[in-house]
């Protein structure tokens, strides 16, 4: 609207500026005078309105909206409050569990501790024939061993962990470096596995077979050095076994 009822250059034009006081045939100036007044009070009239819904809607939402966010900051310091008590149950619950854990510990040390002797007394229950003394001997070697193998469980734990994996890892090494293409790509398969890999992992079973498959070579090889006649008193295979 600006834009169109702008005639400010007028004012540095004395003709142009005299030209404002008449119209022309077609009555152009005073048309488009008239469209703007006309348009600008439709659109003051639309703008009224919705000031005045608006207001309207305010007074009637207005408690609702304040009452919002007060229970906003309510929950929030209602939740504030909640929380220091929510770790301290968590805190007693862990020292409870903590403690449970040690109870059931405790007692599991105990059975453990007359396990050996129950089973010992159970067998040699059956024959009475069998002595004291050797049901002494045999309850504490028992005992013994049991006490042992409790008291270094994880590190034969660990041991046992570590013996597969030091066993299959050369023999995966060498199924990757076969001659052998398909045994080569499952060696390789094996050794770039990893837990979180996309695509599945090859079956640990093909370690066990590709072993078998070694052995199964091996001898053949041997048996075909002794039908040669090669493999005689104080000659070594050389180059031959894998």
């Amino acid at each position: 609207m600006e834009d169109l009822l702008d005639e400010g250059d007028a004012i540095l034009n004395p003709q142009k500026h005299d030209d404002l006081l008449f119209d022309d045939s077609t009555f152009s100036r005073s048309r488009r005078y008239f469209w703007a007044a006309d348009s600008l009070d439709t659109f003051l009239a639309s703008i009224s309105d919705t000031l005045n819904q608006w207001n309207m809607w305010w007074e009637a939402w207005e408690p609702i909206i304040r009452n919002a966010e007060r229970m906003h900051k309510l929950r929030f310091e209602a939740r504030s409050r909640s929380e220091p008590k929510s770790s301290a149950s968590s805190v007693m619950e862990s020292r409870e569990a903590t403690d449970l854990g040690k109870t059931v510990k405790l007692l599991t040390y105990v059975s453990i501790f007359y396990l050996p002797l129950g089973v010992c007394a159970a067998m040699f229950s059956i024959d009475p024939d069998f002595g004291l003394t050797l049901f002494g001997v045999v309850t504490v070697v028992t005992a013994v061993t049991t006490y042992f193998i409790v008291a270094n469980l994880e590190s034969i734990i660990h041991v046992l962990r570590r013996t597969p994996q030091a066993i299959k890892t050369p023999l995966v090494d060498k199924m990757a470096q076969d001659g052998d293409e398909e045994w080569k790509r499952r060696g390789q398969g094996l050794r770039d596995a990893r837990p979180d890999r996309a695509d599945a992992t090859p079956s640990g079973w093909r370690i066990v077979q590709y072993a078998g498959v070694r052995l199964a070579r091996v001898f053949g090889r041997l048996g075909r050095w002794k039908r040669l006649g090669r493999f005689g008193p104080g000659k070594e295979l050389e180059g031959e076994l894998p």
